[in-house]
């Protein structure tokens, strides 16, 4: 770890982590504002799938300059989860922040907690969008240990547990006794809730391509044609917690998802 990213670790796992995010985010609205736009942005393909559904890889999958992974992640989750947001406000700031950044392709996880957004925005409704389905058994398991980890079990403030999982899907994940059976499948439950809520609103879009998270790499040229992007996986890697000391486990949920994956209806349908 070089001395840039220490510090930064530091100052996050400080009691003025918090500021330092509030600072960031000021400094990310002042660059939306005053940076030139492009009057013709390039259409934007978006991932829909949560967060640990192989967005990390998939948007290393292609050139820098044209895909990103959580862009402006901690300016869009709190203008996103102000309580008075309304649609109105989120179409302005989703056709601003799309031009500003003038992707080819945007791998975020927050963007599943606004599906229904995303449907209703004259902008954004007839555009292309991803959907990695991945076995909610392994996804929450992946979930609760990659939060459960001693980095961000340090953290004084940890904007993805306050903005997302705690406003968007009612989970603390930095606050569950992973020891406790009943404090686990309350939270599980949850998160499972979240899950098949936002797969079935998926399908409120007119353009999504869906695809099983064991198949994405070999699926990876189909979302190059529809980038009309050369695809690259050598310098992809994949995030994951380095120990995965806890395991959930649901053969009926995860049955139950299966179904739903075969009823999964889309102009771009590629689960198979």
């Amino acid at each position: 770890m070089d001395i840039k990213h220490k510090a930064k670790r530091l100052l996050l796992t400080s009691p003025l982590g918090k500021s330092a995010k509030d600072i960031q985010s000021a400094i990310q609205m002042l660059k939306i504002h005053v940076k030139s736009k492009p009057s013709n942005p390039q259409p934007t393909v978006y991932s829909l799938s949560p967060y640990k559904t192989g967005t990390t890889f998939l948007s290393q999958s292609f050139s820098p300059h044209s895909s990103s992974h959580e862009p402006l992640h901690n300016f869009t989750l709190r203008k996103l989860s102000l309580r008075k947001y309304s649609q109105n406000n989120f179409d302005t700031f989703f056709s601003i922040r799309n031009r500003y950044l003038n992707l080819k392709l945007e791998c975020s996880g927050f963007w599943s907690a606004f599906v229904l957004e995303l449907a209703s925005c004259e902008y954004s409704r007839d555009l292309n969008y991803i959907f990695i389905l991945r076995k909610p058994s392994a996804w929450v398991t992946s979930v609760f240990n990659f939060w459960n980890r001693p980095y961000y079990q340090s953290l004084h403030y940890e904007f993805v547990n306050e903005l997302f999982w705690k406003q968007k899907v009612g989970v603390d994940l930095l606050n569950i006794n992973l020891q406790d059976p009943l404090e686990v499948e309350s939270a599980a439950s949850t998160l499972l809730k979240f899950y098949f809520r936002v797969t079935r609103e998926s399908q409120i879009l007119k353009n999504v391509l869906y695809i099983k998270l064991e198949n994405l790499e070999s699926k990876i040229e189909s979302v190059g044609e529809l980038l009309a992007e050369k695809p690259s996986t050598r310098g992809s890697s994949k995030r994951q917690a380095k120990t995965k000391p806890f395991h959930y486990s649901n053969k009926e949920v995860d049955q139950e998802y299966a179904r739903l994956v075969e009823s999964l209806s889309g102009n771009n349908l590629n689960h198979s």
